[in-house]
């Protein structure tokens, strides 16, 4: 059995960050469900972190900035708990078992959104973290590489 703990912080994480509202013209499903049934963690609230992922996208390329922060930062913060819960692996790629958004992948986002905020040294350890959780991905070398360029220290 999962510990419901986890699946009432993913709920409450949701809930106040506007999941079950409209955001950016979408309907968003609502996760607090799982609470009471513990089976639909991987049919539930992992699929929101895809979605947070989309939303995040799509705030960072209408501008709205904080927004898309929120929006990737909540997806890592389900993302944690999925994995916690079912030990998925969530690399790229998707699959049975798998979740379609990696850490590397938000937290490389979240390094871009502070980027253009202006917040370098938060957006170098954004891409630090990312390297950390996906060596390989590309982006997250660009945007530690985008800091250090605008920290002065290339």
């Amino acid at each position: 059995d999962l510990p419901a703990g986890h699946l009432a912080r993913a709920a409450a994480r949701a809930h106040l960050a506007g999941v079950g509202r409209e955001m950016t013209g979408l309907a968003q499903p609502r996760i607090g469900h799982i609470e009471s049934n513990p089976s639909q963690v991987m049919a539930g609230a992992c699929p929101h972190a895809d979605m947070l992922k989309a939303q995040g996208n799509e705030h960072l390329k209408a501008s709205d900035l904080d927004a898309a922060l929120e929006a990737y930062r909540l997806a890592l913060a389900i993302l944690a708990d999925c994995r916690s819960l079912t030990n998925l692996d969530s690399e790229q790629g998707g699959g049975k078992g798998k979740i379609a958004v990696s850490e590397g992948v938000l937290r490389a986002n979240c390094a871009a959104v502070l980027s253009r905020q202006g917040q370098h040294e938060a957006a170098l350890r954004e891409g630090l973290a990312a390297i950390t959780a996906q060596p390989h991905y590309a982006k997250a070398h660009h945007r530690v590489g985008s800091a250090l360029k605008a920290l002065g220290r290339e």
